[in-house]
Formats: structure tokens, C-alpha cells, sequence
């Protein structure tokens, strides 16, 4: 079967016989946007900032661009780069240019932003396009995030916008129809500046709104949040884009930069935004998160509105009904409160406001919580913008820990680091973690420190127990060398943990050759851990013991033994497996408590002295015999057993486990046995079985005698016909084929068998798939990707969803009637082909000579496969045109084609599926993917008759796939 992947570019030439105009600034219209015409005048610098001349004012604030650099209007073409804000305000890009070029009344400017860190290029390229008299221009957007990434990537374009020539009767705008659109309308002129969005990615944040809380996000690296004021002022507008932390991806959009009367449209078009908690979220205070309801229409919203008001996890909300501007809300139901009101809100981007009351618990201190609204409302023009969500952090109290730098030395190759950590709270500390971000390093050595790093983000831990507790006042200096050119920066404290100055004291107890240490393993405000370390001292076994102590209070977690409660007295008990400790043995309990009381009047209980003995009971396994087969599933487990100092009839234990035809699976005892109707003597032990299905199984018995010593037996038996029927099933796995390739789709698995003997039992199939991890096979993930599957006697079908690529293994086990099994493995190949060409925009560039060969910047064509063979084919879609005017396809002497490596500057003809390269089957056998690199060019070479201007067409890659 065959697949295609086509990928379609646009590419373009300028044919001027002039000079192509390059500048630090470029202007589009240098004649237009007077005040007598309808036209616009562009004035574009070399960092991308704007200027916009619309009836003779500037609709910016700060002026024209300069000839160079950042100067001028107070227009933000800016890239976050996680903490690092690139751009105008924020730290220099590492080359920034715009050029531009006229053809007849159409002007075209790009403008290209580059920034290196970290050894990585991320690349902002802008492209306009206007034609006079229009008052609206065309913007495209490329952002190229390199490999390598891992920091979160913002694109944002805004200003501070002076719309007809000043901020008087300025006010937000946004409107959702045919698209997005948001900007900033000037009442007195009635005159809108805006941005219209045309296609890419949605944006992530809009916002119109006073310009100094505009910036403020900017500079936090924060979306824009969808506010659109609806009160004149000092206002700015702009859109973002979170790209997220990807990298190796290139992101596209285009929108549109409007300036035109506004036109009105009667509607009104509501949605909800949600402002910042007052006071800032604190653990235990109470805060009001405002709810705006902005209408973005042109006419008066009304009607009877719903809002819908989600409460997180670990919050507190309202627990009866309560007014607030007029809305009329109700407690919380669930998690959701619900208001109503009969709204009035004025056009262009007026707002009624609600506050709901809420309260952060302890549990979401620290925490980063997500806050949500929905409104509905019947005369609403829009609805697909009527839900908000916030993210907030919650506050915890002040850091009680300072951290200042000691030694900070580095010298190009190599570097030391080092910091005091102290103290400066009233309680002891534990358990901190302080972390700090390494760029360009890799640490080598370091003390007083164990050190962990996840993507250059690193966390340091105490390295000992003597370490970790810091007294009040006290400190610990922590450091660490490395090589490299390492840059050490957001130095803080992650966690800790406070320690109470409670009455806890350690106790030592002894009593018949058995000792007890009481110690604190952790301690925090309202709660501790205690440890109790039990030694036997003396010279004979203990073979059982029992400890006392008193708390008025509840232990929340245990280890190691049983506590059990009786008024404020605690009795500790241990497990089966820690009750005996021969003479020098050790074992660790333990527990945990939140609370202020602390526990004392520590005591033994029973303490029960072993003899000398040390042989174990002997045991003969009655039912089941070894690899008997047994035809009834409820029968009797019967074990015999002997000792020559008697039994603890207390200490048995039996286990039961089933062969799935890979390995024992887990215990099933408590399903499969009767433990409650067991039947125990210092002779035999009988448990009754609970219908144990066909199948083959392994049983654990041990008992133990009076000093302790235990005995054990395993025997394997099956559950079946018996051995008359010793052939296993007969198993083909159909499909898929042995090693064979397929495309990432559902896969239809399909297995047939039989057997003549006994018959299959259906109930007893075991079906795996796991991945190659590069070293081993990994886990079994067949529940993640079966979709459906049906079987009966001769045959089981296993539908798959679409797995990814990569070497997979599908393992199949079945049993007949007499408990006889077989099973089948078969290896298959998944595999996602990739085709990526470099660039989506071939520019041939400026040609001005004719008679001449001219090419392209080189394009790079890159295909991935697991193994799969191809075919790389060029097709030329159409010829390239400039208005009704063709450039044909290459003729020998001119026209439009191509050439390959090895290049010789010689352009050939793009033939009707022209192949580039052709790959035959190369499989992978680790599974991942085989990566293929070739480069071409485009080439045109024309005459002297040729028509001067701006030709463009499309070319078309295709990847020709052959499973």
C-alpha cells in the first residue's frame, strides 16, 4: 500500500532591473496617510517597530523609528525566552534588520530578529504587505524555537497606542466576528485601530487596556488576560502567542493592523474576565477575585445573565447566598457558585463586576491553582468567548531561611560556586531544598550537598543527618565546582520544614535481654515522627513483644507493627516477620502524629523467651501433590507437619500464584482460599479451596514452630483433565507479519489456534505488547492501546489504536481444557515518516540582470523513516505569475527549475513528478527513525523581454511511501 506526505511552498522572485531598497528603517506609502486622504504611511524600524500616519496623526505613542536601533514609537515586537524578555524594553537582540521593496503601489517589508544563547538561534521574522489607498495592512509571523528548547516560549506584538493622535476618548474594543479582533477605538474621532486576526495559531492573550498593565505582563512573562476597557485613558492593545516549550518547531500566523472609521453594527457581544484575588492569595485569609462582564458589542447589553463561578480544590467559598453589585449568588454547590442578575452594560467595552469571597486552605499553599467562569446569556451575538480562566499562586508565610552567595568564580573554562544557608527564624529546620538554575556548566565536585539536576534545574538536599537540622541563627555553606563557562542564577529556597519547639524527649527502655530507643526522626509545627529501635541483648530468642506508651491524640501513619488504641494507651505489636529477633537482631517501628501532645510512660509489655531450638517444622504436602492435576476446583489444601518442640498454630501463612505462560503472577490466596475456614493443629493445616479456575499454579505454605523457627514447602499442580492430554495449542499469529513495517493506524491483530485433544480453554488467553526501549523490552502496554477485541475457539482479534513508532513485540498465550499452554511472539515496525523542508518561503531574490542563472538560498530537505522505502518528488504547481504575466517551465535556455547535489549551476527542468532521491527498505532494527538529508535549490534564468515585477507560485514536495 502506498502513502503520501506533501508539503506545498510558496515560492517568489522580484524581477526590477533596480537596486532591491535595504535600510535600518523602511518606509511603505512615503506619500501617504495625510490629512486629506484615506490611505496610511508605514514607518517600520529595524527592531520591527511601527509607526502608522492615518489622517496626518501618528497613531503611536513615542514618535517615528529611528535610523537605527529601538528609538521611536512604543511598539513591542517581543520574544520571551523563558526569564529572558527579547526585544524592545528587555534585553538586545543579537541582529535585528528590516528591508523593503516597492512593485507599483504594493510595498513589502520583512523584518528579521535573531537571538543567541545557550549555544541556540530563535529567529522572529516579520512580513508586511500594503497597498495604497488601502487603510489596513497584512503582518505574517514566523517563529523559529530551535532544537534544543526546553524553556517556555511568549511571542507578543503591542503598543501604546494613540489613536487619532492622542489618548483623549480612547477606550478597548474587541469584537469576534467573522474573526478575532481587538484594538482601540478613539470615541471623539470615531476611529478604530486594531488587530484582526486572519490565520496560524489562536492567540493565547488579547488585551486592550491602560497601558502600564500592559507592560507589566510583558515584562512577567505573562499572557495577556483579555481585559478590553471600556474607560478613555492612557490605553494600550496588542495579542500574544504561547508557544509552550518545544523545540525544533516553527510557528506561522497572519493577522491584519486595521485603521478605519468605525462602522456600527448593532450587537452586543458579552464574555467574562476574571481580575486578580484582593488581597493576593494567603493561606487562612480571606480574598474577593473579581468577575468582569465585558460587553464587546456596539449596542447596550441586557437581559437576564447567568455567571457560573468554579471554587478549586483546597478553597473555602461562600456557605449561604450573598449579594454583590446586584448580582444575587448563591453558596457553593459542589464546587460552583452560580449569580444572577438582569444586566445593563454599555457598548464598546463596558463592564459590570461581581466579587465571590473565597479562602485558600493550608493544603494549597505554595500551589499554582486555576480559576474559571462561564457565562450564558439569550441575546448574546457570541458565545464561543464566554468562559475565562486565571491561574494564581498561593501564598505561604515568609521564608525563614536567607541564602547569600559566598564565592562566585568563574573563569571561562571552569567555575566555582558557593552560599551560605542560616537561619533566621525561631524554630529548627529541616528538610530544606534550595535550587538555582546552571546554564553553560556541568558541576564536578561539591560539599555539604546532594545534588539533582532536571533540564539545567537543579535542587540540593542535606547530604547527612548530622547536615539537615539548622538551629535557630545557625548556617551551612554549600558549594560545588564544575567545567565549562557555567552561569549560575535564581538562586532560592524551594522547601522545609519547620520543627516545633514541643516537650518531645528520646527514652531508652530495657526488660529481659530486650532493649527500646525512643528517638524523633522529624519534627514540624503540629505534628512529629518517632522511631523505636528494638535490639535483643541477651543470649536467647526472643520469639515474641509487646510495647506501651500513652499520647491523647490520633497517629495518622505506621510502620513496621500494629498500633492499636485503647483510651490514651497505644499498644504496639509487631508483624509476623519482626516478632522473633535471635540474640543481637535489630527491627525499626515506627509512627507519625499531627498534633501538640506528645507521647511518654513507655513500657514493655509480654516479652516471650525462646529455647535454643533452632530446626524448623517439617512439612509434606498432602493435597496438592507436586505437578498433580486436580479436575474439580474446590477441593482441600492439606499440609502435614512435624516439629520436636510443637507448633505456634498462630504463624501460618499460604500464598497461591498462577502461571500466565510469561511468569507467576501476583498472589490470589485471598480470593481463591478459604483463610477464614482454615483448620490449624499441631499436626495439619487444611484451608478450602474457592473454585480455582483450569490452569496451571504454584501454592507457598510455611508454619512456625514455638521458638520461631519456620518451615516452608512450594508445590506446583495444575487444575485440568490431567495428563492425558499433554499437546499444547497449535498457534499462528495472521497478521502482522514477522518484522514487516507498517504506518502508524489501527492495527488489526489477528491469531488463530486449536487444539484436538481437550479443546481450547477461551477463558484462558494472555495477550501483551511492549516497546523496545533501545536495551529491553519494556512494560506491558496492551491496556493503553487495545480499542476492541473479540475471540471464540479458533480465533481472537485485537483491534489497536495507532501506537507511534517504533520496534514492537505482541506475545500470545493460551491453555486447553487439560491445562496445557503455548504461546507465540511476533516483532513488527510502526513507523511515522517525516518530510521538513527548511524554509517555507524559497525567495530567489532580486534579479536584474537577464541572460544570467540565478538561484536560490540552498533548501534542505529532510526525511525520517524507521525503514520505510520512498520516493522524495518536486512538482512545480503552475507557472510563476505577476499579475496576468508567466514565467514557464525550464526550456534549456530560460525559465523556472531546479538542481541537486552536487550543484554545477545548472538549472534542469522540474519534469511531472519529478524524483529527487529514491530510498529503498533500510530498517531500523532499534526502532527509531533513519534520518535522510538532501539539498536542492530553484533556479530561474530569464529574458530580456521579461515583464518587471513580483512573480510568485507555488512548489510542492511529496513523500511517496511504499509498505
Amino acid at each position: 500500500m502506498k502513502y503520501v506526505i506533501k508539503i506545498l511552498i510558496l515560492l517568489s522572485f522580484l524581477i526590477t532591473f533596480i537596486t532591491k531598497t535595504d535600510a535600518a528603517f523602511y518606509t511603505m506609502n512615503p506619500v501617504g496617510g495625510t490629512a486629506n486622504s484615506n490611505d496610511l504611511r508605514i514607518i517600520i524600524g529595524d527592531w520591527g517597530q511601527t509607526q502608522v500616519y492615518y489622517k496626518g496623526l501618528a497613531q503611536n505613542y513615542g514618535g517615528n523609528p529611528g535610523a537605527t536601533g529601538n528609538s521611536g514609537p512604543n511598539h513591542y515586537v517581543r520574544l520571551s525566552i523563558g526569564n529572558t524578555r527579547v526585544g524592545k524594553g528587555g534585553t538586545n537582540w543579537t541582529s535585528a534588520t528590516t528591508s523593503g521593496s516597492q512593485n507599483g503601489n504594493t510595498y513589502n517589508a520583512t523584518t528579521t530578529l535573531t537571538y543567541n544563547t545557550g549555544g541556540r538561534t530563535y529567529r522572529v521574522i516579520i512580513d508586511r504587505e500594503y497597498t495604497a489607498p488601502n487603510a489596513y495592512f497584512t503582518w505574517r509571523y514566523r517563529v523559529e524555537i530551535p532544537n534544543g528548547n526546553t524553556r517556555n516560549i511568549r511571542f507578543y506584538f503591542s503598543m501604546d497606542s494613540y489613536v487619532a493622535g492622542g489618548d483623549s476618548g480612547d477606550v478597548g474594543y474587541y469584537n469576534n466576528n467573522p474573526s478575532q479582533t481587538a484594538g482601540i477605538y478613539d470615541n471623539n474621532a470615531n476611529v478604530l485601530s486594531a488587530q484582526r486576526y486572519i490565520n496560524g495559531p489562536i492567540w493565547s492573550g488579547y488585551e486592550a487596556s491602560a497601558y502600564g498593565n500592559m507592560l507589566t505582563r510583558i515584562n512577567n512573562n505573562q499572557n495577556y488576560n483579555g481585559t478590553i476597557q471600556s474607560t478613555a485613558g492612557d490605553l494600550g492593545y496588542g495579542i500574544n502567542r504561547n508557544f509552550g516549550t518545544a523545540g525544533g518547531i516553527v510557528y506561522e500566523g497572519a493577522n491584519e493592523w486595521r485603521m478605519l472609521p468605525f462602522v456600527n453594527t448593532p450587537t452586543y457581544d458579552i464574555y467574562p474576565s476574571i481580575g486578580q484575588p484582593e488581597p493576593t492569595l494567603t493561606v487562612g485569609q480571606n480574598s474577593l477575585i473579581t468577575i468582569n462582564i465585558i460587553n464587546a458589542g456596539t449596542i447596550n447589553a441586557t437581559g437576564n445573565t447567568t455567571v457560573n463561578f468554579t471554587i478549586p480544590n483546597n478553597f473555602t467559598g461562600p456557605t449561604s447566598t450573598f449579594t454583590t453589585n446586584g448580582w444575587n449568588c448563591g453558596a457553593v454547590v459542589g464546587t460552583t457558585v452560580t449569580c444572577t442578575k438582569t444586566i445593563n452594560i454599555s457598548s464598546l467595552g463596558g463592564v459590570d463586576t461581581l466579587q465571590i469571597p473565597l479562602k485558600p486552605l493550608s493544603a494549597a499553599g505554595g500551589t499554582t491553582v486555576n480559576f474559571s467562569t462561564s457565562l450564558s446569556n439569550s441575546g448574546d451575538s457570541n458565545t464561543t468567548n464566554n468562559s475565562a480562566t486565571i491561574s494564581q499562586q498561593v501564598a505561604v508565610a515568609p521564608a525563614p531561611i536567607t541564602i547569600t552567595t559566598i564565592t562566585n568564580n568563574n573563569w571561562g573554562t571552569g567555575f566555582c560556586y558557593s552560599f551560605n544557608i542560616q537561619n533566621t527564624s525561631t524554630n529548627d529546620i529541616t528538610n530544606r531544598v534550595i535550587g538555582f538554575q546552571l546554564d553553560n556548566g556541568i558541576i564536578t565536585s561539591s560539599w555539604n550537598g546532594n545534588f539533582s539536576n532536571v533540564s539545567n534545574q537543579y535542587e540540593v538536599r542535606s547530604n547527612s543527618i548530622s547536615t539537615d537540622k539548622l538551629s535557630p541563627g545557625e548556617n551551612i555553606e554549600i558549594g560545588f565546582c564544575g567545567s565549562g563557562n557555567g552561569i549560575v542564577s535564581n538562586l532560592h529556597l524551594k522547601s522545609f520544614t519547620p520543627v516545633s519547639g514541643g516537650n518531645l524527649q528520646n527514652y531508652t527502655i530495657e526488660q529481659n535481654g530486650l532493649r527500646a530507643n525512643i528517638t524523633t526522626s522529624s519534627e514540624w509545627n503540629g505534628g512529629y515522627c518517632r522511631n523505636i529501635l528494638l535490639t535483643n541483648i541477651g543470649s536467647s530468642t526472643i520469639n515474641n513483644w509487646q510495647l506501651f506508651f500513652e499520647l491523647d491524640q490520633e497517629i495518622n501513619s505506621t510502620s513496621s507493627a500494629t498500633f492499636n488504641k485503647n483510651g490514651v494507651t497505644f499498644t504496639i505489636n509487631p508483624l509476623s516477620w519482626n516478632q522473633q529477633l535471635l540474640p543481637g537482631a535489630t527491627t525499626n517501628v515506627g509512627f507519625c502524629t499531627n498534633g501538640v501532645n506528645v507521647d511518654n510512660q513507655w513500657s514493655f509489655g509480654t516479652i516471650n523467651i525462646g529455647s535454643s531450638d533452632s530446626n524448623p517444622p517439617i512439612i509434606n504436602s498432602n493435597t496438592p501433590t507436586n505437578e498433580q492435576y486436580i479436575t474439580n476446583g474446590n477441593f482441600n489444601f492439606i499440609f502435614n507437619y512435624s516439629d520436636n518442640i510443637g507448633i505456634n498454630t498462630n504463624s501460618d501463612n499460604i500464598y497461591l500464584y498462577k502461571w500466565d505462560g510469561f511468569n507467576w503472577g501476583s498472589d490470589i490466596s485471598n480470593s481463591k482460599i478459604f483463610k477464614t475456614s482454615k483448620v490449624i493443629s499441631q499436626t495439619q493445616a487444611l484451608y478450602p479451596s474457592n473454585n480455582i479456575t483450569i490452569g496451571r499454579y504454584k501454592v507457598v505454605f510455611n508454619i512456625s514452630d514455638s521458638s520461631g523457627n519456620m518451615g516452608s514447602i512450594t508445590v506446583i499442580f495444575n487444575i485440568g483433565t490431567g495428563p492425558s492430554d499433554s499437546t499444547t495449542p497449535n498457534i499462528n499469529i495472521v497478521f502482522p507479519g514477522n518484522n514487516i513495517i507498517y504506518p502508524n493506524a489501527s492495527l488489526n491483530v489477528t491469531i488463530n489456534y486449536n487444539d484436538s485433544d481437550s479443546g481450547i480453554n477461551s477463558s484462558s488467553r494472555v495477550f501483551e505488547l511492549r516497546k523496545w526501549n533501545g536495551s529491553s523490552w519494556g512494560p506491558n502496554i496492551a491496556s493503553s492501546f487495545i480499542n476492541s477485541n473479540t475471540a471464540n475457539l479458533t480465533t481472537a482479534n485485537y483491534n489497536l489504536n495507532a501506537l507511534g513508532y517504533g520496534r514492537y513485540k505482541i506475545y500470545f498465550y493460551i491453555q486447553d481444557n487439560a491445562g496445557n499452554g503455548n504461546f507465540r511472539e511476533r516483532e513488527f515496525y510502526i513507523d511515522e515518516p517525516e518530510l521538513n523542508v527548511s524554509t517555507g518561503n524559497i525567495n530567489i531574490g532580486n534579479i536584474s540582470t537577464p541572460g544570467v542563472n540565478n538561484f536560490s538560498p540552498n533548501v534542505i530537505l529532510t526525511v525520517r523513516t524507521v525503514g520505510t522505502p520512498f520516493n522524495l518528488i518536486l512538482n512545480k504547481d503552475g507557472n510563476l505569475t505577476h499579475n496576468s504575466i508567466q514565467i514557464q517551465n525550464w526550456n534549456g535556455v530560460n525559465g523556472v527549475g531546479y538542481e541537486k547535489t552536487p550543484f554545477t549551476n545548472n538549472i534542469n527542468l522540474i519534469n511531472n513528478n519529478e524524483i529527487i532521491a529514491t530510498q529503498a527498505t533500510n530498517l531500523n532494527t532499534s526502532g527509531e527513525k533513519n534520518t535522510y538529508i538532501y539539498t536542492i535549490r530553484l533556479g530561474t534564468n530569464i529574458t530580456q523581454e521579461q515583464v518587471a515585477g513580483s512573480y510568485l507560485g507555488n512548489i510542492k514536495f511529496s513523500l511517496e511511501l511504499d509498505y
